[in-house]
């Protein structure tokens, strides 16, 4: 059995729409700059944080939590990539980044209870 094509007139007509390809949303007082974000997300430990685009990792580590960007700064902690490798903490972050914080459990021999 064969089926039935909706006649001709039925069709949309494509001339109907001179415009398609160029519609422009400030008609709705939308535009396009308003669609650009100078944001992005990246994820810090399975956590989606906000940074401004091409902020370093350790700003989206700062992001989620201070105590943990300050760890990095300071050499305690250390960032790795979404396959475990590690990166400089002043890589620039991609959209959809992904970061681990690594905080070491080893001690400076400095620290006060490190041989205790």
């Amino acid at each position: 059995m064969r089926t039935r094509r909706a006649p001709a007139s039925r069709k949309i007509n494509r001339l109907d729409y001179p415009n398609r390809h160029h519609v422009s949303f400030d008609h709705c007082g939308y535009s396009n700059a308003a669609c650009v974000s100078d944001r992005i997300r990246v994820f810090v430990n399975e956590r989606v944080v906000s940074v401004p685009s091409g902020a370093p990792a350790s700003a989206a580590v700062t992001a989620l939590d201070p105590a943990l960007g300050e760890a990095v700064a300071a050499g305690r902690a250390y960032l790795t990539d979404g396959r475990g490798i590690r990166c400089d903490p002043s890589v620039p972050t991609l959209p959809g980044a992904i970061f681990r914080v690594i905080v070491s459990a080893r001690r400076d021999a400095d620290d006060a209870d490190a041989h205790a």
